[in-house]
């Protein structure tokens, strides 16, 4: 029997996904740009107005969802209180409600 060793480097180089830079479009909408080079409009509307927690919901407040931060490459609001997938917003222009929140 012989037994083979896989002597290939699978090390790849890449940057983990980050958003660096945000701008509020109004109407709950925002311009995002991310580390790679990707930018556009995030659409947390039909999130917002449809939430039910009272913590989400205060954010349908527009000086509140006008407050948000970028923390390594994070897209939050009030320390964590409100927060999105830096995938999810990779890749979606729309922020759909699931139920949660």
């Amino acid at each position: 029997m012989t037994i083979l060793e896989d002597q290939t480097d699978y090390t790849i180089d890449v940057e983990p996904l980050a958003i660096t830079r945000a701008e509020y479009r109004g109407a709950y909408k925002l311009h995002l740009w991310f580390i790679d080079g990707k930018d556009h409009d995030v659409d947390f509307a039909p999130f917002l107005l449809n939430a039910r927690h009272p913590v989400t919901a205060q954010y349908r407040d527009q000086k509140l969802f006008q407050a948000f931060t970028i923390e390594h490459g994070n897209l939050h609001w009030n320390n964590y209180d409100l927060c999105f997938e830096t995938a999810l917003l990779y890749q979606t222009t729309v922020v759909e409600y699931n139920g949660f929140g």
